[in-house]
């Protein structure tokens, strides 16, 4: 059961890292080349794209059976949702799409780390 959290967490981190990309940087693969050098110096873009690298490394972690996993994946939820409270609006879903909002995929990215933390104990 572990390891079927671990892919979750990969997945979701995956789809942060794919909707911060696509949100930030725009959908053309020529404009995201040319904003690319500018993407570090914006926390909009630096910060939930950081979580979500912590959350795969996290994620495949787990997934191999490692110990530490689960740490580096709540690291990175609890970054990019920090950052995602912090800086947009209030969660506003329109029509349930809640896989559109960095705030609630960065809080499913904490509670997977969480729920992977606690299928590791014995």
């Amino acid at each position: 059961m572990r390891r079927v959290a671990g892919l979750f967490l990969i997945a979701t981190s995956l789809w942060l890292i794919y909707s911060t990309c696509l949100t930030r940087l725009g959908a053309d693969p020529s404009a995201m080349l040319a904003a690319l050098p500018q993407a570090p110096g914006d926390p909009r873009a630096l910060l939930p794209a950081a979580g979500g690298l912590l959350g795969v490394i996290g994620g495949l972690i787990i997934l191999c059976g490692g110990p530490g996993g689960a740490a580096s994946a709540m690291i990175g939820g609890v970054l990019a949702a920090g950052f995602a409270f912090y800086a947009d609006p209030p969660i506003h879903v329109s029509d349930m799409r809640v896989w559109e909002s960095d705030t609630l995929v960065s809080l499913t990215l904490l509670f997977l780390a969480g729920a992977a933390a606690v299928m590791a104990r014995h």
